[in-house]
């Protein structure tokens, strides 16, 4: 399929619709994922807990709801919500019970959460979670000695928003998945796992690993597949001619890089935004950041501008629509926590220009859109 321009006009009218959207929607909470994770949690008991990691996200990826907003180009939900905010009961879950009531009236950061929804967390959700598991916070709490605990009480320091959604503060480390694509990666896990030696240190542990790896891609795969076959649904009831083509194009730049890496700027920033919305269902903590885009992205612009398959103007269209999208992902923040300060959504950070690793200025044009764009 030849890939479309988007039409100029209507770039700007685009964008302020979906920014004023994503500015003035309230925020929900939505309870999917902590279904999910617990129906497969129940599932896996006696399993090691990598694998029951990976098992959890699977059935979550493999079952969650597929959503594409209207006006939106760059895709990917991670709740049923517009601005929404999923919970990680695996985590911690003695602040999901103590909040439950207030997430409305709370001084900052108020949540909506549909009553029914309640109802499915106070007698489903939090009963399994303090009765049949134990959370990485309770873990992590078991593993202090009686003064790091008085410490922690006292607040000298405290990990308590970390432990509450993740740790975070990390780059997933897009420049391999833009290189080597969900197939590369999931062959290059296939071929360590069958390199490894039974008779070597550490080979249960090591073979647990490379197995939740392979799960896990595959469930990537199987999750932006799902993306590509929504799109196509969607393009087939749209009566916007335009719009249908570029759901069109959407599934089709989908379905590629749901195994492949990426042969232009649109796919190579689509899947940039993938990793991102599944890193933050993995981890859940603050600070995932997009880092160096300017060049990881660079090659993909030279290439399609050099072609005349894409102008700068669609180049800011495009990353305005992955800013917007950025902003629409939140983590809920504990009542505690949240008045110690909300900030930003995620703080997903991203770094433009530098130097390279000879020391030269890094800057390219892309640097300057990026700018611009945000």
């Amino acid at each position: 399929m030849q890939i479309k321009q988007i039409p100029h006009p209507t770039f700007e009218q685009r964008i302020k619709r979906m920014k004023k959207k994503v500015v003035s929607h309230p925020h929900e909470i939505c309870i999917e994922r902590a279904i999910l994770f617990t129906e497969s949690y129940a599932q896996t008991k006696g399993v090691p807990s990598v694998m029951r990691f990976a098992k959890a996200m699977d059935h979550f990826l493999t079952n969650m709801t597929i959503r594409i907003w209207k006006d939106e180009f760059i895709v990917g939900n991670r709740t049923t919500k517009f601005v929404g905010t999923p919970l990680y009961p695996e985590v911690r879950i003695d602040t999901i019970e103590q909040d439950i009531d207030t997430y409305e009236s709370r001084f900052i950061q108020q949540l909506s959460l549909a009553e029914e929804d309640r109802k499915i967390l106070k007698q489903k959700i939090i009963p399994y979670w303090k009765n049949e598991e134990e959370t990485v916070y309770e873990r992590f709490k078991s593993n202090l000695d009686e003064d790091l605990k008085a410490i922690v009480d006292k607040l000298v320091f405290t990990v308590e928003v970390q432990y509450t959604n993740g740790i975070g503060h990390f780059f997933p480390g897009h420049k391999n998945v833009l290189k080597y694509g969900l197939n590369g990666l999931l062959q290059i896990a296939e071929d360590k796992k069958s390199n490894l030696i039974k008779e070597e240190e550490n080979f249960k542990e090591k073979n647990e690993f490379l197995n939740s790896i392979i799960i896990l891609l595959n469930a990537v795969k199987k999750f932006i597949k799902r993306v590509s076959d929504h799109a196509q649904k969607l393009a087939q009831n749209e009566g916007d001619i335009e719009r249908k083509d570029e759901l069109l194009e959407i599934s089709e730049l989908c379905e590629n890089i749901s195994e492949n890496p990426p042969n232009s700027f649109k796919e190579a920033l689509q899947l940039i935004y993938f990793d991102q919305l599944i890193c933050g269902l993995e981890d859940g903590g603050f600070a995932v950041s997009v880092g160096r885009l300017d060049q990881d992205l660079f090659p993909f612009y030279l290439k399609d501008i050099d072609e005349g398959k894409i102008d700068h103007k669609e180049v800011a269209f495009l990353l305005k629509c992955f800013f917007i999208k950025l902003t629409s992902l939140w983590n809920y923040i504990f009542a505690l926590g949240a008045n110690a300060g909300e900030g930003p959504p995620l703080a997903e950070n991203l770094t433009i220009g530098g130097l390279d690793r000879e020391g030269n200025d890094a800057t390219n044009e892309l640097s300057y859109l990026i700018l611009d764009a945000y």
